[in-house]
């Protein structure tokens, strides 16, 4: 199944268990659009820079988990800019890239130990 069509389908399936009105739905599409772009953006500015300082720390745990969630905000603003997908982007990706962000802030802090180089 193409991936757009599926997000679009959940799309739907969740604006359809919300209730929520037409020109509602219109408004709240419009800044879920642009939040999705502006926080993606964001997210791939400092998942890039934390990519880099693991690499330079030799810290290959953290590295990959803040690669997946550069992809995580690549994706979230791809899809913010396919139509039908914006609700999907924010409530599915936005959750994620927050995780691994989170994940790796734990381990910069020192709170999850991982050893040395």
């Amino acid at each position: 199944m193409y991936i757009p069509n599926k997000a679009t389908q959940i799309n739907s399936f969740v604006r359809s268990v919300a209730g929520v009105p037409e020109k509602v739905d219109k408004v709240f599409t419009f800044c879920t659009k642009f939040i999705a772009t502006v926080i993606g953006s964001a997210g791939i500015a400092k998942g890039s820079s934390d990519v880099i300082i693991s690499l330079k720390e030799c810290d290959h745990v953290c590295a990959v988990i803040s690669s997946i969630g550069v992809s995580a905000d690549v994706l979230q603003v791809a899809t913010s800019f396919v139509p039908h997908t914006a609700n999907f982007a924010m409530l599915i990706i936005t959750p994620i890239s927050v995780g691994y962000k989170t994940f790796v802030c734990c381990c910069r802090r020192g709170k999850i130990f991982w050893g040395g180089c």
